[in-house]
């Protein structure tokens, strides 16, 4: 492959084609403004059914409260591009779930927000 060809950039540019690409400012994290996450994960299995036209993903997370964090009521997990077809808690079809943006919001409670 030319170097100047590349899939990003088709039409080539000999010019710029070992050009380094400035990069971006880190974020600042600071460890005052770190908070525990308030779900731990202890076990996670995913099955995978990879397809040519789609794939699914069956996702089985065995979640707890994390005692040394503030409680949320939700699980927020970040779906990017997820669609869900169904959604269940210990078993049982939950109803109280929803999409925000790319994100599933789900209450293993029942209440969600």
């Amino acid at each position: 492959m030319d170097i100047a060809r590349t899939p990003s950039n088709p039409d080539g540019n000999p010019e710029m084609a070992d050009a380094v690409a400035q990069p971006k400012e880190p974020p600042q994290i600071r460890r005052e403004d770190y908070t525990p996450f308030p779900w731990l994960l202890p076990e996670v299995a995913l099955d995978f059914d990879l397809g040519m036209e789609r794939t699914r993903v069956v996702a089985r997370l065995a979640v707890q409260r994390n005692p040394d964090a503030e409680a949320s009521p939700t699980i927020r997990l970040n779906g990017d591009g997820a669609d869900p077809l169904d959604v269940t808690v210990d078993g049982v079809p939950a109803n109280s779930w929803h999409m925000d943006g790319p994100d599933l919001v789900v209450s293993p409670d029942g209440r969600c927000s």
